[in-house]
């Protein structure tokens, strides 16, 4: 557990050391004290924010975690028998050093471990930004740079080669995962990347990359999709999918059908792929998850959607109330892009969803499509389909691939992550797939098992 009191996964739960765990020497007393101070810092935190919840999130969790195991490794504790071992040899003691120390560090500690959340009467979460100087500083410098470089030259009058210069020069300034295995796949003229583990048979991501239809390709989503990856312990499949003017609708669509379908003779089952995707990419996930409906197939296990650009019409309230907020997104670029694209006018929300999988929805609070993910979260609830909405506060459109400089945007991610492995695990426990396969059970974890309401 982080500092030995927090677990992820249980929102405002803390427990307490109690005589003979989690110490082995020194005051009992001393460490509750410290214990309790640290949790009185985090209630203060959430009280202050207006918040509702709070959790420590995986990412920090997991580096405390293998900190901690790593010196505990050198300790007296190591391979003895005791109730500091599990029976499988993990060491429960969680704090290998003094009592001051631990003291310094529950005292000082930066909350950013911590994600703070309130949820409103529909069940919509709105998630605040993590604590900290460093990254209300990275913010602001992002967002700074993303207005006076990408909103200012997305759109007219600058052509689609203009646009997509920038674009490729942006996503060079945002780092990619470190260590991700890559292998590259060609479905006929299609490209498409394998980016973590290939665990075949098992499960994966599809993952379908934003750009308004006429931007972006595999690399250029690499920050994100690399992230994706990590975290969930999947393979997910990129593919560059036809982009307009040169190729217009139904292009994309098309083209990630074809690798829909090309997942599927690797052996695996509609019930074991998760379609995710950011901005139109979103939308174009929904479309797929309809058009396979429409067909008849099996629906993908869940459909994870960042931002997504779902209504052509451009008609969302908050492309005019967010117009000078929203530091990426101009209305004319996407009139613009629309225009390329040239696709059915209307909205994915114009027909019911009903019989769609469970969906997971990330959206910033100071984005001009925030409209789109509100409208869908509650177009979905109409009509009896699962749908997760967390409202990133502070946050602009797929900040999300800003997670080289942005804790939010990592821990963003590893809740995109949660619901991918617990969408495809169900399928694996239906199979029994969990002590068949490697693979299989590296994909399962024992904290995967719970899953938020």
């Amino acid at each position: 557990a982080y500092l030995g009191i927090a677990v992820p996964g249980f929102p405002n739960f803390f427990m307490l050391y109690g005589p003979n765990t989690n110490l082995g020497h020194n005051s009992i007393i001393f460490m509750l004290e410290a214990q309790i101070e640290h949790i009185l810092r985090c209630y203060d935190k959430m009280t202050s924010l207006g918040a509702t919840s709070v959790e420590v999130s995986e990412v920090s969790h997991a580096v405390n975690d293998r900190l901690t195991q790593k010196r505990l490794a050198r300790t007296v504790w190591a391979g003895c028998r005791s109730w500091y071992t599990d029976a499988s040899g993990r060491n429960t003691t969680n704090w290998p050093g003094f009592t001051l120390s631990y003291r310094r560090r529950a005292r000082h500690a930066a909350l950013s471990a911590y994600r703070f959340s309130k949820r409103d009467p529909k069940g919509h979460a709105s998630v605040y930004p993590t604590p900290g100087v460093k990254e209300r500083v990275n913010s602001s410098l992002l967002r700074w740079q993303l207005r006076g470089t990408f909103r200012l030259f997305a759109g007219p009058p600058a052509g689609v080669r203009v646009q997509r210069t920038l674009a490729g020069l942006l996503s060079a300034m945002m780092p990619a995962e470190r260590g991700v295995a890559r292998r590259r796949v060609t479905l006929g003229s299609m490209s498409v990347d394998v980016l973590g583990a290939d665990c075949p048979g098992t499960a994966a991501i599809l993952y379908l990359h934003g750009g308004a239809y006429c931007l972006g390709d595999a690399h250029s989503h690499r920050a994100l999709t690399s992230r994706l990856a990590t975290a969930a312990r999947l393979p997910v499949w990129v593919p560059e999918y036809r982009l307009a003017p040169e190729h217009p609708y139904p292009a994309a669509l098309d083209d990630a059908l074809s690798c829909w379908k090309a997942m599927r003779e690797q052996g695996l089952s509609a019930a074991q792929i998760v379609v995710a995707g950011d901005s139109a990419g979103g939308g174009l996930a929904l479309s797929l998850a309809q058009r396979l409906q429409d067909d008849g197939e099996d629906s993908p296990a869940g459909l994870a959607l960042l931002s997504p650009f779902i209504d052509t019409t451009l008609s969302g309230d908050t492309m005019m109330t967010k117009a000078g907020t929203d530091p990426m997104i101009r209305r004319s670029w996407l009139a613009q892009a629309l225009r390329w694209y040239a696709g059915p006018t209307g909205s994915g929300l114009d027909r019911s969803l009903t019989g769609l999988p469970p969906m997971f929805v990330q959206v910033g609070e100071d984005e001009a499509l925030l409209s789109d993910s509100l409208r869908l979260a509650e177009h979905a609830r109409r009509d009896n389909v699962d749908c997760t909405l967390q409202v990133h506060r502070e946050r602009w459109h797929v900040f999300q691939l800003q997670g080289g400089y942005l804790k939010s945007s990592r821990d963003a991610l590893h809740e995109v992550a949660r619901f991918a492995r617990l969408r495809t695990t169900e399928h694996a426990r239906a199979l029994g797939t969990r002590s068949g396969s490697a693979c299989a059970a590296a994909s399962i974890q024992p904290n995967d098992e719970w899953r938020p309401k």
